[in-house]
């Protein structure tokens, strides 16, 4: 009897189960929510700085 070569249905949805339960560990770790808001709140505390750099150059005018 000739030998097969390939992968088994198992095999295939075994390998497939560990990279989708790799990829859920990487989103969760990365969790892009607070990433985004990481960002927004950073950009709001520097034009908070901008507006209080612009108030202090007007009031020493």
């Amino acid at each position: 009897m000739k030998a097969r070569k390939g992968f088994t249905l198992i095999e295939l949805l075994i390998v497939i189960g560990i990279i989708v339960l790799l990829a859920g560990v990487v989103i969760i770790a990365l969790n892009p929510a607070r990433q985004f808001a990481l960002a927004r709140n950073s950009q709001r505390w520097s034009n908070v700085n901008a507006i209080l750099n612009a108030v202090g150059q007007r009031m020493a005018e």
